[in-house]
């Protein structure tokens, strides 16, 4: 008598992608949270704190989103590759090195929300995706404005 061992491969969770994006955007907004605390410069203390306190309800806003989305209309979301780690030397610094650790964070949640994927997706569903998404690039567009009229 033989038998034989039949592997079932369980189906990968349409929500995981959503996941490892809301683990992103905690990442982006915990590191905007540090160079807040640790910006040597007191304007660009306050420009970081105030970024910080609008993504937060912007950042929740699109997740939820996205998580309903993915729901609702079936829609999978992308997965995208997170190059963000976090680790004390980027909070380190002068102001300068604090602003470059800033662009890097920028750049990230910037390519993400502007790349053909993540537009790809919000085109594919029924939601406000889009005008969230462009409200959150409003704000970092605000914040790099204002950080760029800052001389040290």
């Amino acid at each position: 008598m033989e038998i034989e061992i039949i592997k079932i491969q369980s189906q990968p969770d349409p929500l995981d992608s959503t996941r490892e994006f809301g683990i992103f955007l905690k990442k982006i907004h915990s590191t905007i949270h540090l160079l807040h605390w640790y910006a040597g410069n007191h304007n660009v203390h306050i420009i970081l704190g105030d970024l910080y306190e609008s993504l937060d309800g912007l950042f929740d806003k699109l997740q939820e989103e996205i998580i309903g989305t993915s729901l609702i209309q079936n829609a999978v979301f992308p997965g995208f590759s997170f190059n963000l780690d976090l680790n004390t030397e980027q909070f380190k610094g002068s102001p300068e090195d604090i602003l470059n650790s800033y662009k890097k964070v920028n750049n990230s949640i910037q390519e993400i929300l502007t790349s053909l994927e993540f537009n790809n997706y919000i085109t594919s569903v029924k939601s406000g995706l889009n005008n969230t998404k462009e409200d959150i690039i409003s704000t970092f567009n605000k914040t790099n404005y204002l950080l760029s009229m800052i001389s040290f």
